[in-house]
C-alpha cells in the first residue's frame, strides 16, 4: 500500500506544486483580470499601474498576433513569480517598440503558450503610452539558455521573444530556450 502511496504522492505534488503544474496555469487564468484592469490603467495614463500589491511589475506593453486567441502582457520589473502570469520586459534592452532590440521573457506555461501556437509571420505590440506597431518575425530557433546571442543594436525596433523549452515538460526550466526574433515594419 505504501508503495503505492508515494509515486501517486509524488505525481500529485508535481502536478500541484505552486511553481508548476495546475496551480501555475490556475494562477494565470486568476492574474488575467487584474492584468487586463492594469493594463486599462496604464493605458489611461496611470504611472507604474501594478496588476497586484505584492508585485513591483507593471504592464508596459501588450502582444498580439492573428490566428492566436488572446494576448501576452509584457510587465516591466517583472519578478520571476510574475513570469507565470506574464511576460517581462529584460531590463537593459530597449524599451518595447522603441529602436534597439527588446527582449521579453516567459515562462514556457503560461505567457509562452502564445508563442506556441503562434503560426503568423508578425506580431502586433501595443505599448501603454498609445502606440502601436507591427513587427515581422524573422526567426525562430531553439538554443541553449547559455548560448543565446545578443542580437545587434538596429535602428529600427526588434523584439527577441524567449520561453523555456520544451513547452510540454512538467519539470523544472530547463536549458532549452525558444526564441522567436521580429523586426519592427517599415
Amino acid at each position: 500500500m505504501i508503495a503505492l502511496r508515494t509515486p501517486l504522492v509524488a505525481g500529485l505534488s508535481e502536478t500541484l506544486w505552486p511553481r508548476g503544474g495546475l496551480a501555475t496555469h490556475a494562477k494565470a487564468l486568476l492574474a488575467q483580470p487584474l492584468l487586463d484592469w492594469s493594463w486599462n490603467r496604464a493605458v489611461r495614463g496611470a504611472v507604474r499601474a501594478k496588476p497586484w500589491p505584492w508585485t513591483e511589475a507593471w504592464p508596459v506593453a501588450r502582444l498580439t498576433a492573428p490566428g492566436v486567441d488572446g494576448w501576452s502582457y509584457v510587465l516591466a520589473d517583472a519578478a520571476e513569480d510574475d513570469l507565470g502570469c506574464a511576460s517581462g520586459h529584460l531590463p537593459g534592452t530597449a524599451k518595447p517598440g522603441a529602436p534597439g532590440n527588446s527582449v521579453v521573457v516567459g515562462g514556457r506555461e503560461t505567457p509562452a503558450r502564445f508563442l506556441q501556437v503562434l503560426a503568423a509571420e508578425r506580431l502586433t505590440l501595443e505599448t501603454a503610452d498609445g502606440g502601436r506597431r507591427d513587427f515581422s518575425i524573422v526567426g525562430r530557433r531553439i538554443a541553449e539558455a547559455r548560448q543565446i546571442p545578443a542580437q545587434p543594436m538596429l535602428e529600427r525596433p526588434m523584439l527577441t521573444l524567449v520561453a523555456c523549452y520544451p513547452f510540454d515538460s512538467s519539470g523544472a526550466s530547463g536549458s532549452l530556450r525558444y526564441v522567436v526574433t521580429a523586426v519592427a515594419q517599415e
